[in-house]
């Protein structure tokens, strides 16, 4: 009886330690998949991108924007106007900012246009600069514009 029992234990053992010694099988799989064909996307130039922003913008209208920056918010437009004040510290706004004010009748129309690119304008530069109209307030309550071109 001993003895059955031993040949059983030393089967099991050899059966154990032959699984732990085979090798893994590995299947090989045929690749089916077709190869990806990419095609170059070109970006567009900043000049490019500038050209079609002048060519799409709308003068803005002031008595329009006021009060309905959510309502006008990406609405591409150019203002023309004097440079008042120039704010390079970013303390106000992310980029450099400045001032501008527009000649509308009898009265003024001010604007903080945000200089995404740091075109250089000082104080009293006459300027056009197109852009588009932020949804939210500037954090002087005015009308926002983020500019990339502007004109002297």
């Amino acid at each position: 009886m001993k003895a059955i029992k031993l040949l059983v234990a030393t089967m099991v053992i050899g059966l154990v330690l032959s699984g732990c010694a085979s090798k893994p099988t590995v299947t090989k799989v045929a690749d089916t998949t077709k190869p990806v064909v990419t095609q170059k996307v070109t970006e567009p130039t900043q000049a490019e991108l500038d050209a079609k922003l002048k060519s799409v913008a709308v003068k803005a209208d002031f008595v329009k924007l006021i009060g309905h920056e959510a309502e006008n918010k990406d609405l591409k437009v150019k203002v023309t106007g004097k440079v008042s004040v120039v704010d390079t510290s970013k303390n106000t706004e992310l980029f450099d900012c400045f001032q501008l004010t527009e000649k509308i009748g009898n009265g003024y129309g001010m604007y903080t246009i945000i200089n995404m690119l740091s075109i250089p304008v000082k104080e009293g530069d006459t300027v056009t600069a197109y852009g588009t109209v932020n949804a939210d307030k500037t954090a002087n309550g005015g009308i926002g514009i983020t500019s990339t071109v502007i004109e002297k």
